[in-house]
């Protein structure tokens, strides 16, 4: 009977210290549980090809394959080629089948992660140093991440439809909407639970919900704007009917580069942008990514050193030889002791909403001192570490007890 109450206290407290965790998680807005804890998946880079590949379109590879081992700056991509004159595996023929790519060769398919709820293609090009940029980067995707890292909660993404009319009235009503939620809409509070001493929250959570102000930005980008080409079709086809409508779509994206449901033409309205910034700044009821809406954006960036505050020096590309417009334009870092991460030069945005945060916004790690790396250890597995071992000890000396008394008896 000892042994039985023992063992139930056990399972009492387990249970109080999941129903802690929980709690604590829920206190946490949606944009700073993403930003802190969910990892961007990898988009899959297909190059199809006929004829063996050149020197230079070889170094353009090791070059994409590069970008992603990076560990300042990585992509999230995964590379791999297809030999159009070899038998093709069952999932590759079906793939081609869908993408219909030209005759061109190479050429280049881009893939979403596996669990993105869309069937497109995210980008569909030839494969040469021009698309190669656009792949892995671009100014309205720096933006971005700069201002998401300098403390906007969501940054909004307006595509235009191309008609000016129609363009500035969604900007303008994005614009007012989200001034007017920045002052009225409430981050949810840290709930008391009553059980704090028995099991502490996670403190990067509790603070996370108080320290974060509310901020909501927006930038504007044209469909037909080359450097965006890449973001914008990956935008467009993140849900699998977006791309059929000529109407401006606002799509918000925050914590790590994933994006919320899409707003198209009429869809603009307040109302529908009330719904999309409250799921982004509400409680996280689901911590798990896969379950909640929407779609990671292939993004250039190391989120794990921009949260944490340590800013590092970008890294240009090896040289491509033989790809002579390429080269010509590539950035040449600047030898400071101190730049952004992700660009080192003003942003050519043709139209942007708020300004992005400057350089000196930016919340740094002074040069002087030493940056020190903490480990948040959750709280849940350390009070069921310690529940555990403490009823197995009781178990343990009860049955001890037990036998002495039996054979005491006997």
């Amino acid at each position: 009977m000892r042994i039985s109450i023992c063992a139930m206290l056990v399972l009492i407290h387990i249970s109080v210290a999941l129903k802690t965790n929980i709690v604590s998680a829920c206190s946490t807005p949606v944009f700073r549980y993403a930003l802190e804890r969910w990892q961007p998946d990898r988009y899959e880079v297909i190059v199809l090809h006929r004829e063996p590949l050149t020197d230079s379109q070889n170094q353009l590879l090791e070059s994409l394959g590069q970008s992603t081992r990076d560990e300042n700056v990585p992509v999230n991509v995964t590379v791999r080629t297809i030999d159009l004159t070899q038998p093709l595996e069952q999932e590759d023929q079906q793939l081609l089948s869908a993408a219909n790519p030209t005759e061109q060769s190479p050429w280049m398919l881009v893939r979403y992660p596996a669990l993105t709820d869309t069937s497109r293609l995210a980008f569909s090009g030839p494969f040469d140093g021009e698309t190669f940029r656009a792949l892995i980067d671009s100014p309205a995707r720096r933006a971005v991440v700069e201002r998401i890292v300098g403390g906007d909660s969501a940054v909004w993404v307006l595509v235009e439809s191309g008609d000016p009319v129609k363009d500035d009235a969604a900007e303008q009503l994005l614009r007012q909407r989200l001034g007017h939620l920045e002052k009225t809409l409430q981050l949810p509070s840290p709930v008391d639970s009553g059980i704090n001493d028995l099991f502490p929250r996670d403190e990067s959570s509790q603070e996370s919900t108080t320290d974060a102000p509310l901020r909501l930005s927006w930038i504007r980008i044209g469909r037909d704007d080359p450097e965006e080409r890449f973001f914008v079709s990956m935008l467009i086809n993140s849900e699998s009917d977006l791309h059929e409508f000529n109407e401006p779509i606002a799509i918000p994206i925050y914590g790590r580069g994933r994006s919320h449901y899409a707003l198209v033409g009429k869809g603009i309205n307040d109302d529908n942008i009330d719904q999309s910034c409250q799921f982004v700044c509400g409680s996280c009821s689901c911590e798990v990514k896969a379950q909640n809406p929407g779609a990671d954006m292939l993004i250039r960036a190391n989120w794990d050193q921009l949260i944490a505050g340590v800013f590092v020096e970008e890294r240009s590309l090896p040289p491509l030889t033989g790809l002579g417009a390429l080269e010509s334009n590539q950035e040449k870092t600047s030898e400071t002791t101190e730049v952004l991460p992700i660009a080192t030069e003003p942003m050519p945005m043709a139209t942007k909403g708020n300004d992005p945060p400057q350089t000196a916004d930016l919340v740094r790690a002074p040069a002087s001192e030493s940056i020190t790396t903490v480990t948040h250890i959750n709280p849940i597995y350390s009070s069921v570490f310690v529940i555990v071992m403490l009823g197995l000890l009781v178990v343990t000396v009860g049955t001890l007890l037990i036998k002495s008394r039996q054979a005491g008896t006997n």
